[in-house]
């Protein structure tokens, strides 16, 4: 994998693990900037999912294996028509 790709992948492992484990870690501050939520047990799930998904990118920054590329990049756009989804976005 060149090292655009492989750019890319580390910079997106990151941001996802690192907004993955802010729930995690400390609610509070997670509710405080995305506003409140009722199902606490969903946003502990997902955050653990995007952990996971950020760590399988890191790691295949580091190693150089392209099959991750297509997850990441498709992970990426069902993250983008959730927030449609969630924010309204025609």
């Amino acid at each position: 994998m060149s090292r655009l790709p492989r750019a890319l992948a580390g910079l997106q492992g990151t941001v996802y693990v690192l907004t993955g484990l802010w729930p995690l870690v400390h609610m509070p501050s997670f509710l405080a900037v995305t506003g409140p939520k009722t199902d606490l047990w969903l946003v502990n799930t997902v955050g653990w999912v995007v952990t996971v998904i950020g760590a399988v990118l890191l790691t295949s920054a580091f190693r150089g294996s392209p099959p991750c590329r297509r997850g990441g990049g498709g992970d990426a756009l069902c993250r983008l028509d959730v927030d449609r989804a969630a924010v309204g976005w025609t």
